[in-house]
């Protein structure tokens, strides 16, 4: 069973996710004016984070159905160049050090 097949777990979820858009979107239009630009791995988490919440909150404004929105969410984060760029860049990583490791 997946964690978001409980009911208690998705209303909290949302809770969470629903109750964090207004903080969330305060912190990065300030950092935005600070001139901030996710430029490491740990930076490029918090932005996927941030933009996860926007993602999900923006979705739920037109739609009851959270399955729906946290594929939205989700796709609008991997659909980030600046996150696809890490992602793709911790495979490399990986593979290198598997490859290393059998050498």
């Amino acid at each position: 069973m997946g964690f978001l097949d409980d009911q208690v777990v998705r209303d909290a979820l949302d809770d969470l996710l629903s109750s964090a858009a207004t903080s969330s979107d305060r912190l990065m239009s300030r950092l935005i004016t600070l001139g901030w630009k996710p430029t490491e791995e740990a930076h490029t988490m918090f932005f996927g984070l941030m933009l996860f919440i926007m993602a999900y909150n923006d979705a739920r404004d037109e739609s009851d159905d959270l399955d729906a929105c946290m594929l939205h969410a989700r796709a609008v984060v991997l659909g980030n160049p600046n996150i696809a760029r890490v992602l793709s860049q911790g495979v490399a990583d990986g593979v290198d050090r598997q490859m290393g490791a059998q050498s």
